[in-house]
């Protein structure tokens, strides 16, 4: 079956167009706790659950300081602690760049699992990445990837079809979940030519933009 052309781009917000690392944080808090960062790490388990109801909008920001510091024993002051939890991003130019060169033609949405600490730290520290027609934020929206309703939330912004959009996204996870509601997708991780994998879903590029190569 054909596939219809691309009308609307949605994509992911980290390590798409910013690059992270959790262990920053982590490392930093060895500064308040008797636990390694290591240590930290290995209590995985117990704090994703809480960092999945604080990315959905169901937990306060105060709520959220107390549960963490508890889990990594860290005895550290509530502003302290977001700063440091909030600065482990760094900006990927060229895929910014490569995706901000096709507004003219297509309608652009960002979709993204995150919280109202780190998103009010990332519009403050990379106003360069806010080029989009819509936000479609798990805290906003109270749902978060892969769960569908968040995905339909980016659909009712996209105002067209499912196979009229193409999702982008470094979790293969959430691109299978996309798929399951017809969404055309980029499955976007270690060396990926997203400019390659774009033209082969029949984007159409301005002649200046250059491949970008993860």
């Amino acid at each position: 079956m054909e596939k219809s052309p691309i009308r609307v781009i949605i994509s992911d917000l980290g390590r798409v167009l910013l690059n992270f690392d959790n262990d920053i944080f982590l490392r930093k808090m060895e500064r308040y706790s008797s636990l390694t960062a290591e240590e930290m790490r290995g209590a995985a388990p117990m704090y994703l659950p809480v960092l999945r109801e604080f990315e959905s909008g169901r937990m306060t920001p105060a709520d959220f300081y107390g549960k963490m510091s508890s889990i990594l024993g860290a005895e550290v002051d509530q502003e302290t602690f977001y700063a440091h939890y909030s600065d482990i991003f760094r900006l990927d130019s060229p895929v910014s760049s490569l995706i901000k060169s096709l507004r003219r033609k297509y309608r652009l949405i960002l979709l993204s699992n995150t919280d109202r600490m780190r998103y009010g730290f990332i519009t403050n520290s990379f106003p360069e990445i806010f080029f989009f027609d819509a936000y479609v934020l798990s805290f906003e929206v109270g749902a978060v990837k892969p769960e569908p309703a968040i995905y339909r939330a980016a659909l009712d912004r996209a105002q067209a079809a499912p196979d009229e959009c193409l999702f982008i996204d470094d979790l293969r996870k959430n691109v299978e979940a996309a798929n399951r509601l017809g969404i055309q997708t980029v499955h976007f991780s270690g060396g990926t030519d997203l400019r390659a994998e774009l033209e082969s879903h029949g984007i159409a590029f301005p002649m200046s933009c250059s491949r970008v190569l993860v």
